[in-house]
């Protein structure tokens, strides 16, 4: 029984194939983790909003800006 040699243009269309599955996977995971992080954030606003005083508030906007800019 002998064995056929892959074609390499085959090997490689194959391979290029799987890595871009992969990016299309790996960005969809990228941006369902950015929705539930924009929905944490909208919640700590809200709470931000009705239950911290002044000097909190201040403080966390600072942050939340750095966050939104990175």
């Amino acid at each position: 029984m002998t064995t056929q040699p892959i074609n390499p243009t085959l090997r490689a269309a194959i391979k290029l194939r799987h890595l871009s599955d992969a990016l299309r996977s790996d960005w969809s995971l990228i941006d369902q983790a950015k929705q539930r992080m924009d929905e944490k954030l909208k919640q700590a606003e809200e709470l931000a909003a009705h239950q911290g005083d002044a000097a909190f508030r201040t403080e966390f906007d600072g942050q939340l800006v750095q966050l939104r800019s990175a």
